[in-house]
């Protein structure tokens, strides 16, 4: 029998049995040191032994203490609500609505009673693959988020909320997220490419909250952001006379904020469009080689077998075999 999402997220565990049976005592199963001006950071443990991503449902019956996070916690709400106080704040969360936290956030919660179900995503920033998508896909204001979780020169207490209550296509891909998690489906790196999905349709946030970013992230916010909009022409020489920087130093904070040579990323970028070009379209070979920007197909052809190891036709038989 296939069980909903629902009906998985509505199944009482060990722990929340223990919390009901205990009337609202918080069972404190990871061993958190809390106390007078305590506030302990909750660990990774094995959250992340499968991939940089990682679902959970957070234990009802009970309130939570004030921690931080070792990792990015997102908590979406999927029924009833959650009252919780972030950096001191309150807000009520309500059915469809996403909190996203950095990991300095000081979180709190109150009592949440059998329908208050909320579920949390968790991303370890520091084993996102090099070739995944975060970046590219998601939306500004994400996007802009994690530059500043990335750097280790920022504060981290910086939060969004957003309202997916009026958006049931969003929902429902967050939803097959939740469910491909939830159920041990695999290939576990479909989590990462759901998550992307679901970052890149998100709306505007309903609160923001993110302090001002230092002037080094907030330049290299714009110049990805340059490089994902002049793909087929850019150059180290182009950036830097649009931004005024010496071209090694635009090079060098491209490898240090990206993890990535500014080549690698650009090919990058040209392999996701190529990817989709050759799925999604009947383009021939030549014809996605210059809508990706380059004027000879050879330079396709020396892409794919540098990353990929297989050919542009090679790539497209065997997803096309996988699909059917």
């Amino acid at each position: 029998m296939v069980l909903s999402l629902f009906e998985i997220l509505n199944k009482e565990d060990r722990i929340e049995i223990l919390q009901k049976q205990g009337h609202g005592i918080n069972i404190n199963n990871m061993g958190l040191k809390y106390g007078p001006g305590l506030i302990p950071k909750i660990p990774k443990n094995s959250f992340f032994d499968k991939s940089c991503v990682a679902i959970t449902k957070q234990h009802r019956y009970s309130y939570m203490p004030a921690h931080t996070h070792n990792f990015i916690e997102l908590n979406y709400q999927f029924s009833g609500k959650s009252t919780q106080y972030i950096n001191g704040r309150e807000y009520i969360l309500t059915p469809g609505q996403l909190l996203v936290m950095d990991s300095e956030v000081i979180q709190k919660y109150e009592y949440m009673q059998k329908n208050d179900i909320l579920v949390n995503i968790l991303l370890n920033l520091s084993d996102i693959p090099s070739d995944s998508n975060f970046i590219d896909n998601s939306v500004d204001s994400f996007r802009k988020f994690l530059f500043n979780a990335q750097d280790p020169k920022n504060e981290h207490q910086n939060y969004l909320i957003f309202d997916l209550s009026k958006s049931p296509e969003i929902k429902l891909i967050w939803e097959q997220l939740f469910k491909y998690a939830l159920t041990n489906m695999k290939p576990f790196k479909t989590r990462e490419l759901l998550l992307i999905a679901c970052l890149s349709c998100l709306p505007e946030p309903k609160i923001t909250n993110i302090r001002t970013l230092n002037s080094t992230t907030k330049s290299m916010v714009d110049i990805i952001k340059y490089i994902e909009t002049n793909y087929k022409t850019v150059t180290l020489e182009k950036i830097s006379n649009h931004f005024g920087y010496n071209k090694n130093y635009i090079s060098n904070k491209i490898k240090d904020y990206t993890g990535l040579s500014f080549i690698d990323l650009l090919d990058r970028k040209r392999i996701i469009l190529a990817e989709k070009l050759l799925l999604d379209t009947n383009l021939s070979i030549t014809e996605i080689s210059n809508q990706i920007g380059y004027k000879n197909p050879v330079s396709l052809f020396r892409l794919f077998k540098k990353h990929l190891k297989i050919t542009p036709h090679q790539f497209k038989s065997k997803h096309k075999n996988e699909i059917n």
